[in-house]
């Protein structure tokens, strides 16, 4: 999943950010998006954050809940 956070003064947070991932096959619930591919700091004004999820497989992805 990638994260694009907006370009406006203080559109970063240090908050905990959680994803909820609803399928047709399965669900992934309040998943903690915490360290990126890059291992840089998430949630940064104007960056893009790559995350991997390796749970289970949930099919086609029908509802996300941020």
């Amino acid at each position: 999943m990638t994260v694009q956070t907006g370009s406006v003064r203080n559109a970063g947070t240090d908050a905990n950010v959680f994803i909820s991932l609803y399928g047709d096959k399965n669900k992934i619930v309040r998943h903690t998006l915490k360290k990126p591919e890059s291992g840089r700091d998430p949630f940064e004004r104007d960056q893009k954050d790559d995350f991997i999820f390796e749970d289970n497989d949930i099919g086609r992805v029908c509802f996300i809940d941020i």
